[in-house]
């Protein structure tokens, strides 16, 4: 199922700044939007060596998607 959006989990991303309630709307911005697909495909591939980068990066799309609740 290659054209599908794949599914991530908190297990696949085991980062101490990824709390579960901003995974769950990343992963849901990350279906409709190619940048946040693409950083996930990254992050779910293993590649946390950039977390530096990547710290700042995901916190400024955290306060750009919208919480659940």
């Amino acid at each position: 199922m290659e054209g599908s959006v794949p599914v991530y989990t908190t297990d696949d991303l085991r980062l101490p700044w990824f709390s579960r309630i901003k995974f769950r709307a990343l992963s849901n911005a990350a279906a409709r939007n190619s940048s946040l697909h693409s950083c996930f495909r990254l992050l779910q591939a293993g590649i946390y060596r950039c977390r530096r980068r990547s710290d700042q990066t995901m916190h400024r799309w955290y306060s750009e998607v919208p919480s659940g609740s």
